[in-house]
C-alpha cells in the first residue's frame, strides 16, 4: 500500500508527525512517501501543493494522511485524492478555542471569516475516511462539534520522543533522597496556569524543603517567577531551549505539574505534552482532574489528580507528595509502565497497523 504523509508546519518537525511517520514506516505493507515543506513562510503552502501534485503523478499514493499542521490544505488534499482514502490527524479541533467557546473573534471581519470557515471545515471532516485524535474524549467532542460519525475516529496517542525522555538511572533510595523539586514547563503553560502554580509556591513558602522550578525560554514566565521570588516563594527559573535540557530538568525533579491545570477545552479533552514526557521519564506528574485524564489515569497510582483551577487543592497535593516520597517514586514507575502499555511508539505502531488493516 502506497501512503503519502503530508505536513506543512511553520516550525520544525513535531513529535506527533514523527510518531505517525515512524509508525507507518514500521509496517512492511506500507511504501511511505513524506511530503513536507522546506519554506517556513506562507510559501510553504504552494510548495507543498506542488509537491503533492508531483507525488500524485510519480508515486500515485493509495492513501493520503494529512497532519494537523497541514489542515489548511485539507480541501485540496480531498480534491486531489478523489475517491482514495484521506486520513486527517485532528490533534486539535480548530473550530473551537481554549476558552471553551466557538471562534469568538474580537472584530467583525474575523467573526465573518470564522463563520464561513466552520461549516466548510465540518463538511471537509465528514469527507475524511478516518480522523485521528489523542483521546476518546477529544474524539467525542469533535464528533459532536462537527457532526461526524464516531465510526470515523481512531484514537492514536501523541506520545513523546522516548530517546530523549527516559527514566533516570538512579535507584529508588537515590531518587527518594533527591531534593524535593516541583517542575513546570513555562513554555507550554498559559499565563493563567503558571499563575496558579506560583500562587501555590507562595502559599508553601514556609516549607523550605519544597522548591519550584519553572523551565523554559519565555521572558514573561521569567518575569512572573521574579515577582513570586520577591513575595518569598521558593521558586527558580531555568533557561531550557532544547528538549534535551527539558528532559534533564524532568529527571532532576521529584514532581512535575501539567501545563493544563485549568478548565479549557484542551485541559478537558487532551493529554498535555508534559504528561507524556513525565510518564516516559518515570517522574510523577500532577494533572487536572478533567474528563480525558480521569478516564486514563488513576489518582495516586499512575499520576496525581487535582481539581482544576484550585490552588488550595494543588497545595494539598504537593504537601502530600513531599510527605510520601517513596510512594511518589512508585507512582512514577507505575506511570512509566502505563506509558509503555498505552502511549509508547510500539503501541502507536500497532494502532496504525490496525488502520492499515481496515484500508486493505
Amino acid at each position: 500500500m502506497k501512503i503519502a504523509v503530508v505536513t506543512c508546519s511553520s516550525d520544525s518537525e513535531i513529535t506527533r508527525d514523527r510518531a505517525l511517520i515512524a509508525g507507518l514506516k514500521s509496517d512492511q505493507r506500507v511504501r511511505l512517501t513524506v511530503i513536507k515543506n522546506s519554506y517556513q513562510s506562507f510559501l510553504r503552502y504552494p510548495e507543498v501543493i506542488w509537491k503533492l501534485m508531483r507525488a500524485r503523478l510519480t508515486r500515485n499514493p493509495n492513501v493520503y494522511v494529512l497532519t494537523y499542521r497541514g489542515r489548511v490544505l485539507l480541501p485540496f488534499v480531498l480534491w486531489l485524492a478523489g475517491h482514495r482514502p484521506v486520513i486527517f490527524d485532528e490533534s486539535m479541533i480548530p473550530i473551537t478555542k481554549p476558552g471553551n467557546t466557538s471562534l469568538a473573534q474580537p472584530n467583525s471581519f474575523k467573526r465573518f471569516m470564522s463563520g464561513l470557515y466552520r461549516p466548510l471545515y465540518k463538511s471537509w471532516l465528514r469527507h475524511c475516511d478516518f480522523v485521528l485524535t489523542d483521546t476518546q474524549a477529544q474524539a467525542e467532542l469533535s464528533a459532536r462539534t462537527s457532526h461526524v460519525n464516531m465510526r470515523q475516529y481512531r484514537i492514536i496517542p501523541v506520545g513523546t520522543d522516548e530517546k530523549t525522555f527516559h527514566p533516570s538511572d538512579l535507584s529508588k533510595s537515590e531518587l527518594v533522597a533527591l531534593p524535593f523539586q516541583v517542575l513546570i514547563d513555562g513554555d507550554n503553560s498559559s499565563s493563567a496556569e503558571l499563575s496558579l502554580v506560583l500562587q501555590a509556591a507562595e502559599q508553601l513558602q514556609s516549607k523550605t524543603e519544597i522548591n519550584f522550578l519553572v523551565a523554559g525560554s519565555s521572558k514573561s514566565a521569567a518575569n512572573a517567577v521574579q515577582k513570586a521570588q520577591e513575595s518569598g516563594a521558593h521558586v527558580f527559573y531555568r533557561e531550557t531551549s532544547t528538549p534535551d535540557e527539558l528532559a534533564v530538568a524532568i529527571r532532576e525533579s521529584t514532581l512535575t505539574l501539567s501545563g493544563l491545570l485549568g478548565t479549557t477545552i484542551a485541559s478537558q479533552n487532551v493529554i498535555p505534552n508534559q504528561a507524556y514526557q513525565s510518564l516516559a521519564s518515570a517522574v510523577t506528574i500532577t494533572i487536572a482532574q478533567n474528563e480525558a485524564p480521569s478516564a486514563l489515569f488513576a489518582d495516586k497510582d499512575t499520576v496525581l489528580l487535582v481539581g482544576p483551577e484550585d490552588v488550595p487543592a494543588l497545595v494539598k497535593v504537593i504537601n502530600w507528595a513531599a510527605n510520601n516520597r517513596q510512594t511518589l517514586v512508585d507512582i512514577g514507575r507505575n506511570g512509566r509502565h502505563l506509558y509503555e502499555r498505552g502511549f509508547s511508539q510500539p503501541f502507536i505502531d500497532s494502532e496504525l497497523s490496525k488502520i492499515v488493516d481496515d484500508l486493505s
